[in-house]
């Protein structure tokens, strides 16, 4: 152990430089995290090495005394929060703690700043908090206050004084009679003012340590008996005091009249707190004064003043209020008032604003009232009652408000000292609980006091209980009266409904806890059920009932409704009860809180059933849970509407329900539950009797619902069935002539109801529902002055009777329809033509013209049309026709743009019903109506706004609604009658809409065709199987449909593809190909169908903008099918479309039309020779037309030259006739013409021209000097030249063929140019005077000269940016020309084109342009290859860089001529010219030459014999990568990162043996390659680092190199470069296992998951220090100091890596391990990473110290 200890001493040393380095680099700082952070370590290394610690912050304050105040307070606060640490203080010595105190003591009374003084005082009162040296600190502070002097003390001594008085009162208090002793003397020395404030907080603290003192050791409960907050003093305690604290107040009374008022503030605190243990003569001595100056200073002070007054007063009051002797009653009153402004200011603040901008010192001076009034209520409750109760009938409603939450404080506070004042209380409140003018917020604090008062037990039915109850029920249902209230400002909704809710939790609180709960609330909640204007918190009653009767039940109180009449004349019965709750049931329209309602409806229920009628609890029992369940949604409402699919009809796709669909669905299962429930209690308890007395409730109850239209249709469904059950028919008769009289006949959904209503009596009363219905058509042609019936008609409809009439009339014939319906069908046909069918034609002749009764009786036809329907006799329906020219004449009213109304919905429902009867409609029937129904409602483009849907759904329009009526409306037409003649029928309307300009029409058109197809394939009965006849639409289908797949909406798109397939579909069908079950036959003859998905998802699966690269792709494709399955009979038909098509509004519609004439006209226009001048002519009559539209203009012209491929002379002929001079469109038709069958011989002579010189290249361009160190390129205009005319020749001069065979040689000499020019530019577009002021030479003399570029123009550069470019663009034009789309799509993909013009990109845009032309075109690529072999010998360096350009991207492929396989032989003599340009003078052919070696590997695994190969010549590419790191002129490390791909590639297939001669020099030049700047560079290497581990792994060299490069691959695992980071994982996972630790093998395996970093990177950095720690002690100090080497790092992520990585690597060290170390060096870098200029290094280094707290 002695042997370490010199070192232990050393390490001491070094660990406190770096505590002092850690406060240097906080100090030198003022980011606040990284002061933050150092703080943190403080903590750390205090908690590990406390005396350390002391010692190093006593050194750096010693060192440093010059230290700014925040510098100086910020150490001071460190040492504070250290020493607070739990178990720190007891770990140091008793000498270090007195350094310490002495060092706090000093820096607190010797400072001038309160900052630094109040960090001293920290410390102290840090320390005073332990018993072992609170005794040093106050002895400390005691030599700073010696006893018997009349100067006073520093202000800090005092105060240091106080705050360990409330910090540690058992340990002050042994020192307080010293310290008063000390202080009594002195008080009355003390002048200025500021120091008697600060000694009379130092003396109210001395006060409240000796009452915590007493406290805690006493064991007496004294206090409760005082209330909660409440302070006591004992007798024994205020004897021993008595005299000294009188003797201070002697002196400090006088104090309360200081001038100022902080002082005086604080004095009178301290008086306060001084009276607690002064005589009961000395409190009468002094109370007057005390409560006169309080009175006098309060309302002046501020409010930091006043609390501190308050505080005061509260000590006065707790004594003052402890003896009966003591006659502070007189002034009571006054002090209320001044102590209650603060309650009133708070709730004034809270009107304002709100609660959260409150200040906390309001808040605490508000509680600190709350303590007053509660220690008066120990002896005067009664008169504050009086008091608050006062205060209540304020006119403000801030007092109001002060005076509630002060009685509700009381209540909860001081429970025992309120108990006698209950009756006091509660009949105090009356006035307030039966006030109708309070305001919302008193309303809703006097609801939380009900909740205070129902807490406590005040809430009775003998002590005012029901006052309480009215109030709530009252305010149940609060709204604003502006005629009553006062207040200018009304409730906002919000207010109100928080009232609301408040009301009904207090409710619900009394009826679950309070005792006498049932006599308060049963049945008077009973009164409240039925009522109307409790409609809108019917679920709150429901359930405050709910939970009174479950408490009345395990109470054992009866629940009955036997209650007297006289008492109750407003309570509700059972029937009424029923009725209400059945009613409330309903949930439509579907809503939360509707079906909220309904849940709380069906508890209700179950639990007051019984009571309602014993006989009905059985069923309630059974019913109600699955009643339930289905209200709960559990049973998804889609699956219950969908119907099952076929798997085996491919044709059918039924669409999904809708939103509202299943909405409605669910509206109407659970309202069918809700009527079998009514059904099974009017079953079981089914005498007449029970059943009138539910009607009755039930029509009367209709009254009920003036707001809630739906809730009443819903009831008078339900009277409906209730008298559907009865046989008295004139009992029957007068209830449903009260419901039309109760009925608003101009709603809409209560016009449904009533008919609902009639339907649902007819099932047992047909004849005298048609009788009433005749009678009620009667009212309006009453007179206005009679009475009877005619008063229902005056009362009910007050804007006059006409209007009342009209929806008077709309209900009536909508209860024929409903009645028709649900009616017995044994006598239905006679009642139809005998009774309902005449009326309505005769009734509707005079009511036609109004909306709502069209509606009403579309309604009507349509149900009349379905009780047809189900009838099972062969009943015809002869009114059918006149009843669609009614549904015809309706809709053509109507706006074809504008919906307002719901006719035609209506009328396309009635139009579904009646298609669907026996027989089918005749042809001119089925036209008209269709034809009707697609021009109003194709066509509607707005909704009129605030239109609702039929049943008032809020997720659809009633647009859409009336679209799908629509369809379904056409397919029962062609359902009832699937023949062509049918569809050509609806084609026919269709087509006008399929090119519309608006989105809706072109959208709905081709959609509902797709429907007529689909279902006449479907349902199709006019084709025979194996006879073959033609589907006369098609032609007509394709033509206008095709081109709509590349329409600009998406929907419309896939519904056009989706119709051209299902038009093939049909043509098979009728050739007899395919069954309508969608089964092909096995006809081998055809072709098979495109696949419609696959064809959607190839081609139209992006629902934006359809990109025109697709577009034309998908058009191609349908071509070839068309041209598949397009009969010639049809031929002209579907040309003739197709050119109407060409001038479709959408240009790629009109362009579509074109790309398919082209397509047909050069498939088939062998076939149009008679018709083939027409042909010509409308193209030529169609070309100006469309010129605007480039594309439709380009694929015409093709379409011309297609033509012309079979028709040469006839298209000839025809343009020689067009005028002259030619228009554009002909003067580009003919030189179309040219181009496709010119047999001019090609301009040899434009290969032939001499750019390039022997001097370098530098023919290309002209060097320009334009002084000042600027240089410019100007390309040679005989270069342009040249490729202008190569664009010429190759775009309009020359054959294929002869372009096919000069293609290398025009390829090689485009990239040899584009090399050349990259970096030119174009000199001025007009002639350029002799150069005078700059240098023009042409690199052999030096005189200036003559220039004039007459081939360069503006108009060039504007077109054409660069002479790149213009080099680009002929290439381009070559490959076009060659058809090369393949090449051009490749390039288009990877942005080819644009690199090839810029500096920096070219390369591998050579590198995409090569490969792609070697994939589809080997031999030019081989003729290429070998024109290139020995231009390394060429003097001209472009053509050098060309060639290794090719050579390099084409290594891996080295095509054959015949076959592209690839050829061994080419890639010999590709080697052999690779070995000489590696020797290249020019840098960038060496580093593509380099580049051509990394292809080494890659051919391992893509050619067939790729082993071999690799073998062959991987030990060249390896010598030529590892010779390639040692490039003397790669300043920029380009070659040197092709060197490392090279070698990354060839490592894996060269000979092990053969890296392993190597490995040495390798690893050696790789290492430096793992810390260079370039990111990509990194990441390879340590991709390379890790192949040679699973290659050469084993090798002692490698092991060795492991250790040495495992602190870099750790730190740059946190590589800011993700693909770094990858790699060094993954080099970590490969070489692992080659350390043979399982902990680290072990460790790496769990946290780097898929090659991913950690993602808590310093979690498992500190994992990897301590097993290497462990596992290698040895290496300890290397790994250390190659931690310290990246300290200097340029990458701050790497230095912020390496800090931790050190402080985690020596953290776990043994003391004999910390001895190996070479710590200065070591610790000496840490402390200088600290001035680091970036925060996250210095937070890192920062974190590392904090790891080294055991080095010492």
């Amino acid at each position: 152990m002695t042997t370490f200890r010199p070192a232990r001493r050393n390490m001491t040393v070094h660990l406190k430089e770096l505590v002092i380095s850690l406060f240097e680099c906080a100090t030198s700082t003022t980011e606040e995290d990284i002061r933050a952070k150092v703080r943190d370590s403080f903590l750390t290394i205090g908690q590990s090495q406390p005396a350390v610690f002391l010692e190093a912050s006593h050194a750096y304050l010693v060192q440093n005394s010059r230290l700014t105040t925040p510098n100086r307070a910020y150490v001071l606060d460190s040492i504070a929060a250290v020493l607070d640490a739990p178990g720190v203080v007891s770990r140091i010595d008793e000498q270090e703690a007195l350094l310490t105190i002495n060092l706090a003591i000093q820096e607190t009374l010797m400072s001038k700043d309160d900052e630094l003084a109040e960090a001293g005082r920290n410390i102290l009162t840090v320390l005073s908090k332990h018993v072992k040296l609170v005794n040093h600190v106050l002895d400390g502070l005691l030599q700073k206050f010696p006893p018997g002097v009349s100067t006073p003390p520093n202000k800090y001594v005092p105060q240091t004084l106080g705050a360990i008085a409330l910090t540690n009162a058992r340990g002050f208090v042994p020192f307080l009679t010293d310290i008063l002793c000390r202080t009594v003397p002195l008080l009355s020395h003390i002048k200025p003012e500021p120091l008697r404030s600060i000694w009379s907080r130092a003396l109210s603290a001395f006060v409240d340590a000796l009452v915590e003192y007493q406290s805690a050791a006493s064991n007496d409960d004294s206090t409760q008996s005082h209330g909660a907050g409440l302070i006591h003093v004992s007798e024994q305690l205020q004897r021993d005091y008595c005299d000294q604290m009188e003797l201070i107040l002697d002196v400090v009374m006088n104090w309360i009249s200081a001038k100022d008022p902080k002082t005086r503030a604080d004095a009178f605190e301290c008086v306060g707190s001084l009276l607690l243990l002064a005589s009961n003569a000395r409190v009468l001595k002094e109370l007057k004064k005390v409560v006169t100056t309080f009175l006098n200073m309060y309302k002046k002070g501020s409010l930091d003043d006043q609390f501190s007054m308050t505080k005061g007063m509260f000590f006065f009051l707790v004594r003052a209020c402890s003896d009966d002797n003591v006659p502070v009653e007189p002034y009571l009153d006054d002090i209320c008032n001044c102590l209650f402004v603060h309650v009133t200011v708070q709730n004034e603040q809270i009107d304002d604003t709100t609660r959260s901008t409150i200040s906390p010192i309001t808040m605490r001076l508000r509680n600190e009232v709350c303590r007053c009034f509660l220690a008066a209520s120990q002896r005067f409750g009664d008169k504050l009652v009086y008091y608050l109760l006062h205060k209540m009938q304020s006119v403000q409603d801030s007092v109001k408000l002060g005076a509630i939450d002060l009685i509700r404080h009381l209540l909860n506070a001081s429970e025992c000292n309120m108990e006698d004042k209950r009756s006091l209380i509660v009949m105090g409140l009356k006035p307030l609980l039966t006030d109708d003018t309070l305001s919302v917020r008193v309303k809703s604090s006097m609801c939380q006091l009900c909740v205070a008062l129902a807490d406590h037990g005040y809430v009775h039915i003998d002590s005012g209980g029901a006052n309480v109850i009215h109030f709530l029920t009252t305010n149940l249902v609060a709204e604003h009266d502006p005629v009553s209230k006062k207040n200018l400002t009304p409730p906002s909704a919000t207010e109100l409904t928080q009232l609301r809710n408040q009301s009904a939790q207090a409710l619900c609180t009394i009826a679950n806890t309070c005792d006498s709960a049932h006599q308060l609330l049963w049945p008077q909640l009973l009164e409240l059920i039925c009522a109307e204007n409790y409609n809108t918190v019917a679920t709150d009653v429901f359930k405050v009932l709910r939970i009174l009767v479950q408490k009345m039940e395990q109470l054992g109180n009866k629940v009955s409704f036997d209650f007297s009449a006289e008492t109750h004349p407003r309570a509700a019965g059972p029937h009424q009860v029923l009725v209400r709750l059945m009613t409330c049931m309903n949930i439509a329209p579907l809503s939360s809180a509707l079906t909220v309602r309904a849940r709380e409806a069906v508890k209700l229920l179950k639990v007051l059933g019984e009571a309602i009628q014993p006989s009905i609890g059985p069923i309630i029992s059974k019913e109600l849970p699955s009643l339930l369940h289905t209200l709960d949604g559990t049973t998804t409402p889609v699956e219950a509407l969908s119907p099952v699919r076929s798997s085996a009809r491919r044709m059918t796709s039924p669409e999904p329900p809708s939103p509202h669909d299943v909405k409605k669905a669910k509206v109407e299962r659970f309202q069918a539950s809700v009527l079998g429930l009514l059904k099974e209690l009017t079953s079981i308890s089914a005498s007449k009797e029970w059943l009138e007395a539910l009607a009755s409730a039930q029509g009367k109850q209709l009254s009920l619902y003036t707001n809630a239209p739906h809730d009443k249709a819903f009831l008078a469904t339900c009277l409906g069935f209730t008298l559907a059950r009865l046989t008295d028919e004139k009992f029957v008769k007068d209830h449903i002539v009260l419901a039309f009289r109760t009925i608003n006949h101009s709603s809409a959904v209560e016009r449904r109801g009533m008919a609902s209503a009639v339907g649902q009596c007819a099932r047992q009363h047909t004849a005298l529902m048609l009788t009433e219905l005749e009678n009620v058509t009667k009212w309006e042609h009453s007179k206005r002055g009679s009475s009877g019936l005619l008063g229902f008609i005056k009362d009910a409809y007050h804007r006059g009777t006409d209007a009342g009439a009209i929806f008077l009339r709309a209900t009536v014939v909508l209860s024929y329809g409903f009645l028709v319906t649900i009616c017995p069908t044994d006598f239905l046909p006679q009642r139809l033509d005998q009774t309902v069918l005449p009326f309505l034609r005769q009734y509707m002749i005079e009511s036609k013209n109004d909306v709502v009764v069209r509606e009403a009786h579309l309604e009507t036809i349509h149900m009349i049309a379905q009780a047809v329907e189900r009838l099972t006799s062969d009943y015809k329906l002869e009114a059918r026709y006149e009843m669609l020219s009614y549904v015809k004449e309706y809709v053509n009213q109507e706006n074809p743009e504008m919906l307002s109304t719901w006719v035609r919905l209506l009328a396309c429902r009635a139009s579904t019903s009646l298609v669907r009867l026996e027989p089918p409609l005749s042809d001119n029937e089925l036209w008209d109506l269709a034809s009707v129904l697609s021009k109003f409602v194709l066509t509607i483009c707005r909704e009129k706004p605030g239109l609702k849907t039929i049943n008032d759904d809020e997720t659809s329009t009633t647009m859409d609604a009336t679209v799908n009526e629509y369809r379904q409306a056409i397919a029962q037409m062609v359902v009832k009658r699937p023949v062509v003649e049918t569809v050509c029928q609806m084609l026919k309307i269709f087509s006008p809409y399929f090119g519309s300009n608006f989105d809706y029409e072109r959208l709905r058109s081709i959609e509902v065709t797709v429907l007529v197809l689909k279902l006449y394939f479907k349902n199709a009965t006019d084709y025979t199987i194996g006879h073959a006849s033609d589907f006369s639409p098609l032609s007509m289908l394709l033509a206008r449909l095709s081109p709509r797949i590349v329409d600009s909406l998406h929907a419309v798109r896939q519904s056009a593809i989706h119709a051209v397939w299902l038009s093939f579909q049909l043509s098979f069908l009728h050739k007899g190909q395919m069954t309508n079950s969608g089964h092909d036959l096995d006809l081998s003859d055809e072709p098979a169908l495109f696949d419609l998905n696959n064809f959607r998802e190839s081609y139209l699966a992006f629902d934006g903008k359809l990109d025109s690269m697709k577009g034309r792709a998908a058009i191609a494709a349908l071509a070839k099918e068309i041209e598949s399955h397009l009969p010639q009979s049809q031929l002209q038909t579907y040309l003739s479309a197709l050119f109407k098509m060409l001038n479709d509004k959408q240009n790629n519609v009109s362009s579509a039309a074109a790309q398919l004439l082209s397509v047909i006209l050069h498939d088939r226009g062998q076939l149009l020779h008679e018709e083939a001048e027409i042909i010509v002519a409308t193209i030529l009559e169609n070309l100006p037309t469309v010129h605007p539209v480039i594309q439709t203009y380009t694929d015409l012209l093709n379409a011309l030259t297609f033509f012309a491929d079979h028709q040469l002379q006839i298209v000839v002929e025809v343009l020689l006739r067009q005028a002259v001079p030619h228009s554009n469109s002909v003067a580009d038709a003919w030189k179309m013409l040219v181009a496709q069958h010119s047999q001019f011989s090609p301009a040899d002579q434009v290969l032939e021209v001499p750019v390039c010189v022997a001097d370098e290249g530098t023919g290309h361009f002209e060097i320009v000097d334009l002084s000042g160190g600027c240089v410019v390129k100007l390309v040679n205009p005989a270069l342009v030249g040249q490729m202008a005319a190569l664009a010429e020749m190759i775009k309009f001069g020359e054959p294929d063929e002869v372009i096919i065979s000069r293609t290398p040689k025009l390829l090689a000499l485009l990239l040899h140019n584009l090399v050349a020019v990259m970096e030119a530019q174009y000199p001025g577009a007009v002639p350029v005077a002799p150069v005078q002021a700059a240098t023009l030479t042409n690199g052999e003399t030096g005189k200036p000269k003559r220039k004039e570029c007459t081939i360069i123009t503006a108009e060039l550069k504007r077109v054409s940016a660069s002479p790149a470019a213009l080099v680009t663009e002929t290439l381009r034009t070559l490959l076009e020309r060659l058809h090369a789309e393949n090449v051009i799509e490749a390039m288009n993909h990877e942005r080819a084109w644009t690199h090839l013009t810029k500096l920096d990109d070219y390369i591998d845009a050579i590198f995409v342009m090569t490969n792609a032309l070697c994939e589809f075109y080997p031999a030019h690529m081989r003729a290429w290859i070998e024109a290139s072999f020995g231009g390394h010998a060429h003097t001209c360096e472009f053509y050098r860089i060309a060639n290794a350009a090719l050579l390099s991207s084409l290594i891996t492929r080295c095509p054959k001529a015949e076959s592209g396989e690839f050829d061994d032989a080419l890639l010999d003599s590709i080697v052999a010219e690779l070995k000489q340009l590696i020797m290249d003078k020019s840098l960038l052919v060496r580093k593509l030459t380099i580049r051509a070696y990394t292809a080494i590997g890659k051919l391992a695994k893509s050619a067939s014999n790729g082993e071999a190969i690799a073998q062959k010549y991987a030990r060249i590419a390896f010598e030529a990568g590892l010779n390639g790191l040692d490039d003397a002129y790669d300043r920029k490390d380009e070659i040197a990162s092709e060197s490392i791909y090279a070698l990354d590639s060839v490592v894996a297939v060269v000979d092990v043996d053969f890296v392993a001669e190597r490995l040495s020099s390798l690893l050696l030049k790789l290492r430096p390659c793992f810390e260079k700047e370039s990111a990509a560079l990194r990441a390879v290497a340590f991709r390379l680092y890790g192949q040679l581990g699973s290659i050469v792994g084993e090798a002692s060299e490698f092991k060795q190199s492991i250790h040495e490069n495992i602190v870099s691959i750790l730190l740059h695992l946190n590589d800011k470069d993700s693909e770094v980071s990858q790699n060094c994982a993954k080099v970590l996972i490969q070489t692992a296992p080659l350390l043979s630790l399982d902990t680290f093998s072990t460790l790496v395996d769990d946290t780097l998951f898929d090659g991913k970093p950690p993602s808590a990177y310093p979690n498992f950095l500190k994992d990897v220090g301590q097993i290497l720690a462990v596992s290698y002690p040895d290496r300890l100090n290397a790994y250390a100091l190659g931690c310290s080497n990246y300290y200097k790092s340029q990458f701050a992520d790497i230095r912020s890596n390496a800090a931790l990585f050190t402080g985690f690597l020596l953290e776990p060290l043994s003391p004999a391990l910390r001895g190996t170390l070479s710590k200065e060096l070591i610790f000496t870098s840490l402390v200088a990473l600290l001035r680091d200029p970036s925060s996250k290094v210095r937070l890192s280094t920062i974190r590392a110290i904090s790891c080294l707290h055991e080095f010492a």
